[in-house]
């Protein structure tokens, strides 16, 4: 199910973003290329933010819509400790081309304890780059 803001949008476009779910992800890949052109494609057609969350084996868990500037994150936890890194990934577009990761993506970054939080730059319906960050656990010794 495609989760947000999808008011005004085709129901053939949300379909066609459904089938993100089906998709064959590689473990190994942070982020395929494959997921970013799809997304950078939907984004360009609805000029909205569009934030994937990837389990670590890259299976697609949420979709979800935003507006312009920003797409409401949930949080979504795989492991029962909330101390603990989540075991998932965020992904998510800006729409206008600007890859950089914002206050808010690092804020949801260590409050979800995300694996990962991934900004993709999009302009005219292409990705123009990424930035990622990442959490690291403590380390004692």
């Amino acid at each position: 199910m495609i989760y947000g803001n999808k008011e005004g949008i085709r129901d053939s476009l949300l379909a066609q973003m459904e089938t993100l779910y089906d998709l064959d992800l590689s473990a190994e890949s942070f982020a395929p290329a494959e997921l970013l052109d799809v997304l950078a494609s939907f984004t360009g057609a609805i000029n909205r933010e569009i934030s994937v969350y990837l389990s670590r084996s890259g299976a697609v868990l949420d979709i979800t819509i935003g507006n312009l500037n920003s797409v409401e994150l949930k949080d979504l936890h795989l492991r029962r400790n909330s101390r603990r890194l989540s075991m998932v990934r965020c992904i998510h577009t800006h729409p206008g081309g600007n890859p950089q990761l914002s206050d808010v993506d690092i804020s949801s970054l260590r409050s979800m304890r995300f694996d990962a939080m991934a900004a993709v730059g999009v302009l005219e319906g292409k990705p123009t780059g990424i930035q990622a960050a990442f959490l690291g656990e403590a380390v004692n010794g």
